[in-house]
């Protein structure tokens, strides 16, 4: 039991920022800001208790990934000359220095440590209250065959919108199907096939068009991996190929109003919503062009948007976000934070690609498919704003410096 406690008290600090999903609104109007400052205050506690070697500091903070990072935040205190509202840009900044140090504090953990099985089994507990949560709702207020999409966005558990519920569920997938296919014990593979099945259905109840075409990347890529690289056996593959669509057959036959199929053939240049987005991207690259050295000013679009899509903006309707995460980093930082926060994006799949293929490892794919899943999100959405996926990436970031350091983890982890 001493054992067990030990080892729980050794994965608290990235048990802590997933809590972050759960944390309520305290009479705030947007969960964010609760959340927000519970990420700071998660920094705070950790501090006292971080312990480091110059060995591990150094290799840390020479990395790649760490640099990067560090000079992205510089494009962003230099964008803050060229910012109308300086107050919103100082709050932005702060915002993101506080993932910047919940990085560094996740990658200090995460180098002393020789597996993160606790660590793994509070996300899927996480994942499974989640998706239960949500799941118990559609049954004990709503008739299924009615559900619509106003239904449900009003299905989103412990997130604050459908989008962000629906991306906790795709950052989960890749990790789930392993762990599934790859599990001999019995019972905790039932668990899985169970919180799979949960997610699945709520994620296609959601009917995200970015989502839906995410989750059709993500399908395509873990198949194309277990036929021609896995050593998964034909049963695991064909149970869970099962569940998947078990899944979809039962909202498609007990929906009436076949939400899936709709939501999709809406992705065309009829639609006003896809237009309008189309008015946004048009308006942050003509932004980024018209000020290419240091932007209008992070935090800033939510000021400028108004001129710059105002012939499409319709009900007094602001944009606050591009919609598109590296469009607007172009336009409030211009081309060096536009070009900093893509090469720190696209930095970890190249060096997780180069150790996969070093070794097959499939913790390596995981972490792949997860940064594919973040860069369709900020091409679609704004995952920037939305403190739960920059804890999502908060983890991504520091397990992928920390797997690709020279001298790495046990091969166990």
């Amino acid at each position: 039991m001493r054992t067990i406690i030990q080892k729980f008290k050794n994965e608290l600090p990235p048990l802590l920022y997933l809590i972050t999903l759960m944390v309520p609104l305290y009479g705030s109007p947007d969960r964010a800001i609760t959340q927000w400052v519970y990420i700071s205050l998660v920094n705070l506690f950790l501090l006292f208790f971080i312990k480091t070697t110059k060995s591990e500091l150094r290799q840390i903070l020479h990395h790649p990934i760490f640099l990067i990072y560090s000079i992205y935040i510089l494009s962003l205190f230099l964008s803050i000359f060229s910012a109308y509202n300086k107050s919103e840009a100082l709050v932005e900044i702060l915002r993101t220095i506080n993932i910047y140090f919940g990085f560094f504090l996740l990658c200090n953990h995460f180098i002393k440590q020789k597996n993160i099985t606790i660590f793994i089994i509070g996300l899927l507990i996480l994942y499974l209250l989640q998706n239960l949560k949500v799941f118990i709702v559609v049954f004990s207020l709503f008739d299924f065959t009615s559900i619509s999409l106003d239904i449900a966005n009003r299905l989103t558990g412990f997130t604050m919108n459908k989008n962000i519920s629906a991306y906790f569920i795709l950052f989960n997938l890749p990790l789930l199907t392993f762990l599934f296919l790859k599990s001999n014990q019995i019972i905790f593979r039932i668990l899985i096939a169970i919180s799979l099945t949960f997610g699945l259905i709520n994620l296609l109840i959601y009917g995200t068009r970015s989502a839906m075409i995410c989750l059709i990347i993500i399908s395509f890529l873990l198949i194309l991996y277990h036929i021609f690289l896995s050593k998964v056996n034909f049963i695991n593959i064909f149970s869970f190929t099962i569940i998947v669509l078990s899944s979809y057959f039962y909202v498609q036959i007990n929906n009436s109003d076949k939400l899936i199929i709709k939501r999709m053939e809406t992705l065309n240049l009829e639609d006003s919503s896809v237009n309008k987005r189309i008015s946004y991207y048009k308006g942050a690259f003509n932004t980024m062009l018209e000020n290419p050295f240091l932007g209008i000013g992070v935090g800033n679009w939510k000021i400028y948007s108004v001129n710059e899509v105002k012939d499409s903006i319709k009900n007094y309707i602001a944009p606050y976000h591009v919609h598109n995460d590296f469009l607007q980093k172009g336009a409030e930082g211009g081309f060096f934070g536009f070009l900093s926060y893509i090469i720190l994006i696209f930095t970890p799949i190249f060096l997780l690609l180069k150790k996969f293929l070093e070794n097959k490892n499939e913790k390596y794919f995981i972490l792949i498919a997860s940064f594919i899943i973040y860069i369709i999100d900020s091409s679609f959405n704004f995952p920037y704003s939305r403190p739960i996926i920059q804890v999502y990436l908060m983890i991504m970031l520091s397990l992928t410096l920390i797997f690709t350091l020279k001298k790495e983890l046990n091969e166990d982890t």
